[in-house]
């Protein structure tokens, strides 16, 4: 595998139908093309009309309040994500072009000690329809793995924390609160999903050169076509949707996310999972609910409250590790006073 020209060409083709703001409905490789929001409203409608209460007054117009209460996407916090968004669209675009150049580099760095290792690889093997298989499910279970351990350190280390702590910020749920994070936080996942899947498509491209690929839907790996197309925009919203009771210990579904956002103790460092929430249940953080909770979104204690706008959204973390965990680190690290 090599990062050449065609690459190049490629990314940054790519890069330039992103930049356009406008243009991402029509992109299917998109979070918010516009298949993947049908699908959000057409579950949000499903669960409108099998809601408790008394189906001869449901309406279009009571949809429409159900889906886009003003309470919600009037919010001051709304408001905050809608702004955010526009700004920071960008710096996101970057900070993704840059994963996409580092996972090729892993990929390179595993191909070059596999053949160290074990000699030239087996660049003449033809990819199996078994072969193409696994690679679509190792990706996309790397993808899931690096991103569940990187968020799983976001919560566990202080000084990390406090940059994933403006997404938890959001005292209401948008689909725009998908994008409310800080750019240290999306370099963080960046790293976690470009270790995980440069490993990948490493022991792939020894085996097969370039020969494998995964299976995809209008480029987009199928599983994560799937995960759009399945609720992904209600993980971030006021919608309470748990999976059926065969898949709800498989697939995280839009309520264990929201449970996640909670700032209620009992929900706290629960459900990191984004696809599969199989790595929560191996580290005990798995958190199925029974019923419908009722659940306030936030940070404990009303800390989200000093999050406010925008340029405190960018910050304010740089600002709270200057202050609380800086002087600490010093502390820590220092030499003893000969003299004491």
């Amino acid at each position: 595998m090599s990062f050449s020209l065609d690459n190049y060409v490629i990314f940054f083709s790519r890069f330039a139908e992103a930049a356009n703001p406008f243009a991402f409905v029509v992109m299917p490789t998109n979070r918010f093309y516009w298949l993947f929001i049908l699908g959000a409203v057409v579950l949000t409608a499903l669960v409108y009309l099998l809601r408790d209460g008394e189906p001869d007054k449901r309406s279009l117009r009571g949809l429409f309040r159900f889906c886009f209460p003003r309470d919600v996407y009037l919010h001051r916090s709304a408001i905050v994500d809608y702004k955010y968004a526009a700004v920071n669209w960008l710096v996101d675009l970057l900070v993704l072009g840059w994963l996409f150049g580092h996972m090729s580099l892993i990929a390179l760095w595993v191909v070059g000690g596999l053949e160290a290792v074990f000699g030239a690889g087996g660049a003449g093997m033809e990819a199996s329809l078994t072969a193409r298989v696994a690679f679509t499910v190792l990706i996309m279970f790397a993808v899931d793995t690096g991103l569940f351990f990187s968020h799983y350190l976001e919560h566990r280390i202080p000084a990390l924390w406090e940059f994933h702590k403006i997404h938890h910020s959001a005292a209401v749920l948008t689909p725009l609160t998908v994008l409310r994070m800080h750019p240290v936080d999306v370099v963080v996942n960046a790293w976690g999903v470009g270790i995980f899947v440069g490993l990948v498509k490493g022991v792939f491209t020894y085996c097969y050169a370039d020969q494998v690929s995964a299976f995809s839907v209008s480029e987009l790996d199928i599983g994560t076509f799937v995960f759009f197309l399945a609720g992904y925009h209600l993980r971030h919203s006021h919608i309470w949707l748990p999976f059926p009771k065969y898949i709800r210990h498989v697939v995280s579904s839009p309520a264990l996310h929201q449970i996640h956002h909670s700032d209620q103790p009992r929900h706290f460092d629960k459900n990191f999972g984004r696809i599969l929430v199989v790595w929560d249940w191996v580290f005990g953080t798995l958190y199925v609910p029974t019923e419908h909770e009722g659940i306030n979104y936030g940070l404990y204690e009303g800390e989200h409250q000093e999050y406010d706008g925008v340029w405190k959204l960018y910050s304010l973390p740089f600002k709270k590790i200057a202050r609380n965990h800086v002087p600490a680190w010093k502390a820590r690290f220092a030499k003893p006073d000969p003299g004491a």
